[in-house]
């Protein structure tokens, strides 16, 4: 073989080597996220007396909504909860 054939192999031999290990150097672009859909709420404030609050709690919940905040008030002699609600809009 002479001295042109041997560069000749040789430099085929990079080419087809270096063409299979290409994809080895090439990152793949990552997955783009979905699109988040935008949740939208209503939202209402309500007091409730102490003695009241668990039912109550119950009754708001058992219709979808959800405590986002609570503080406890005093009304007079008496205590109360301060609650802000929501729940998710269709």
């Amino acid at each position: 073989m002479s001295k042109v054939q041997f560069s000749i192999v040789v430099v085929l031999l990079l080419a087809i080597g270096g063409a299979s290990a290409a994809p080895l150097f090439i990152r793949p672009e990552p997955p783009k996220p979905a699109p988040k859909e935008e949740k939208k709420y209503a939202y209402r404030v309500e007091g409730f007396p102490d003695d009241g609050l668990v039912p109550a709690l119950n009754e708001v919940g058992g219709k979808g909504w959800d405590v986002v905040s609570a503080r406890r008030a005093m009304d007079g002699s008496s205590g109360i909860y301060e609650l802000i609600l929501r729940r998710e809009v269709p």
